[in-house]
């Protein structure tokens, strides 16, 4: 291809990418209570004056990730004057600037017809755009997915590198463990080259592997490395639990299940809105996954890139099958492999004469591109300053704005305690991190254990056990005070 036309589509793309990610994005942003818990760390480091040596917080109390997000962060906001819809912007920058990475490195790494194709699919992917819109810091576990990517290349195919290497796999760790899936795919390839491999060179790698971690171990040093301790042991346990050694995490139909489910959601998502299409989606996507394989293994030519995304996959794949129970989001290490391999297969496909079949694969993707910007059209149109929901749990930012310059004005400089009761609110603090950073923002940070209460009430139904207490009203959102 022409570089001047090749270019013109990839900006086209970009372009198209852009807007699908940020259309607007002030009033469908879901600012949540787990993004207001990351910001509020945000803050108290700054005000704090202190660098962070952990990141946002694990399901697993006595885990952390490491601090990249926190530091990548912290001048942002210290520049936007901590905005919260910085958060926002950065996942729709970061989420446009993975189709402009992602051809790069895929043309490198296989060829430039399967690059363009794949950063045109990943530029209005349902599940590329929810998840750069959605301002979550696991999400750059996908960014790094690249640089892993390109490093593992270099190394198999220059023998230099390991250290590098080594820093962008450990670096994974900062966003997700999830990325724990690909450790076999590392060591595999590595094991490749052992001949031509010296002492040095697996030093090098292990100092790669060891720097991102130092922030992590400095923290865990004050604890007898506690975290790590429990961490290394981590994994064998899930294992053991899988194959029934260990009483927990024993493979059961709902675990397998929801696996499933998870599962379903990332292929079918990858490509399309609609959900009643996602189980079709997954069935046709193994049957190209099954005979792309199979054709590759037939060959019994070795390439780096087609060992890379079938082993990736299926690796990934049954690793979330052992950890059972898990959301879509685990699936991020491996993210960007259905969308190469299905545009390693239509690029195959394009190079032979059948035109029926071209035209069939031509009409999918043209079908797919027109649902899912017809999906997005109609659904983020919808979202007003004023949009609320309870199922699923929506509160736009403005409204959430309201109810915290409503609590500021009512309490007049006294300290006060806040309580939040609607969906996820069995979490710790109420799930109302966002309305505390808010709160924090307009100049009134709540306390615990105040004698002055506020209560938000997203969930109005619930507020029948609240007697002849007086509420007032913000909008659909009722607010208790309460006074010992």
């Amino acid at each position: 291809m022409k570089k001047r036309f090749v270019y013109i589509l990839l900006v086209l793309i970009l372009i198209a990418g852009f807007i699908l990610r940020s259309y607007n994005l002030k009033n469908s942003f879901s600012f949540s209570g787990e993004f207001g818990d990351n910001l509020l760390d945000i803050k108290n480091a700054v005000i704090l004056k202190t660098i962070p040596l952990t990141g946002p917080p694990v399901s697993h109390p006595w885990l952390k990730f490491g601090p990249m997000y926190y530091w990548i962060m912290i001048p942002l906001m210290l520049v936007f004057k901590f905005d919260v819809l910085v958060g926002a912007w950065f996942g729709v920058l970061g989420g446009t600037s993975i189709i402009l990475i992602n051809y790069f490195v895929i043309k490198k790494v296989f060829n430039e017809k399967i690059a363009l194709v794949s950063s045109f699919l990943i530029s209005f992917s349902p599940l590329w755009i929810s998840f750069s819109r959605d301002a979550r810091f696991f999400f750059f576990t996908t960014l790094v997915f690249y640089f892993f990517l390109y490093s593992l290349w270099n190394f198999y195919e220059n023998k230099k590198g390991l250290f590098i290497l080594g820093f962008c796999y450990s670096l994974f760790f900062h966003f997700h463990y999830s990325p724990i899936l690909l450790f076999p795919i590392l060591a595999y390839f590595v094991f490749l080259k052992r001949k031509s491999l010296k002492i040095k060179d697996y030093f090098n790698l292990l100092a790669g592997l060891f720097v991102p971690f130092v922030p992590l171990l400095i923290y865990d040093f004050k604890n007898n490395f506690q975290m790590f301790y429990k961490l290394i042991l981590w994994v064998p346990y899930r294992f053991a639990g899988f194959i029934g050694l260990y009483p927990k995490n024993n493979l059961t139909y709902e675990t397998l299940n929801q696996s499933l489910i998870a599962t379903t959601e990332f292929i079918g998502k990858s490509f399309t809105y609609k959900s009643s299409f996602w189980f079709y989606v997954l069935v046709i996507f193994l049957i190209i996954y099954i005979f792309s394989s199979y054709k590759y293994i037939k060959s019994k030519k070795f390439e780096f890139g087609y060992s890379f995304i079938y082993l990736s996959l299926l690796v990934g794949v049954f690793g979330i099958i052992i950890h059972g129970d898990v959301p879509v989001h685990y699936y991020l290490p491996v993210f960007s492999i259905p969308i190469i391999i299905f545009s390693a297969f239509f690029v195959k496909v394009f190079q032979r004469n059948n035109s029926f079949i071209k035209s069939i694969l031509s009409g999918v993707i043209v079908l797919m591109l027109y649902i899912n910007i017809s999906y997005f059209i109609n659904y983020y149109r919808s979202f007003d300053e004023s949009t609320f929901s309870i199922e699923p749990n929506f509160v736009s930012l403005e409204l959430q704005k309201q109810v915290s310059n409503y609590i500021v004005n009512d309490s007049e400089g006294k300290n006060y305690s806040l309580v939040r009761v609607g969906p996820n609110d069995q979490f710790e603090e109420y799930y109302s991190q966002n309305y505390k950073y808010l709160l924090w923002l307009y100049g009134t940070e709540p306390i615990e254990n105040s004698s002055l209460s506020y209560t938000v009430y997203e969930n109005v139904d619930r507020l029948s056990n609240q007697g002849k207490k007086i509420v007032n009203f913000v909008g659909p959102i009722g607010i208790v005070k309460n006074e010992k």
